[in-house]
């Protein structure tokens, strides 16, 4: 799996990860979808919005709870879990230039007790990641996102059960390089649909 700036990223990987809300680099996880249409992808909130991933680090989230996959460094992957608990799939960063996935039988980082689900293990002008087979075997949570065929509106469950859709303009080409400064709007719909959170979005 890949994630990085889509103009960076290569084709002909497996999965795509990407970003639903700012992450420095803006919301890549719509131009992702857009840009490799047979891949597997695997959406990242940094500010608590709906996605499959939570980012937990700094100057992002700090707990993971009601997100199916949580990400970390290795070094903290022991102290969140022991405060969070473990989620559906655990994600690491763990750099070493060296394919794996992170456990006491691969990379045995000090105080590492078990296996995770997946690691990213190089950074560079985009990161690359080695994942277990059964990785997306979680697809299907409430924490999913149905998207638009031109990739400028999603639509998703926040982990309070709110339903929030996220749109830009389609005749600008956001589909393939979302900014959050390009006239992005987040609506929270939960109230005009009626009933009582919370929602799910079918598969």
């Amino acid at each position: 799996m890949a994630d990085g700036a889509i103009a960076l990223l290569p084709p002909g990987m497996d999965a795509y990860a990407g970003y639903v809300d700012d992450s420095g680099i803006g919301v890549t996880f719509p131009g992702i979808v857009v840009a490799f249409p047979d891949a597997r992808y695997l959406s990242i909130s940094v500010h608590g919005n709906p996605a499959l991933c939570a980012d937990v680090e700094h100057g992002a989230m700090t707990d993971w709870t009601g997100y199916p996959v949580g990400y970390c460094s290795v070094a903290d992957v022991m102290a969140q879990v022991a405060a969070h608990g473990r989620p559906k799939r655990l994600w690491t960063a763990h750099y070493t230039e060296t394919p794996h996935i992170c456990g006491p039988g691969t990379c045995a980082f000090p105080g590492l007790m078990f296996d995770v689900d997946g690691t990213q293990w190089h950074s560079g002008a985009y990161d690359e990641s080695l994942l277990n087979d059964d990785f997306f075997d979680f697809e299907g949570s409430d924490m999913a996102l149905a998207i638009s065929s031109d990739g400028c509106t999603i639509a998703g469950i926040s982990p309070s059960g709110h339903l929030l859709v996220f749109s830009a303009d389609p005749d600008k080409g956001y589909g393939v390089r979302w900014q959050p400064s390009q006239g992005v709007s987040v609506s929270d719909v939960t109230d005009g649909i009626g009933g009582t959170p919370p929602y799910t979005l079918a598969p």
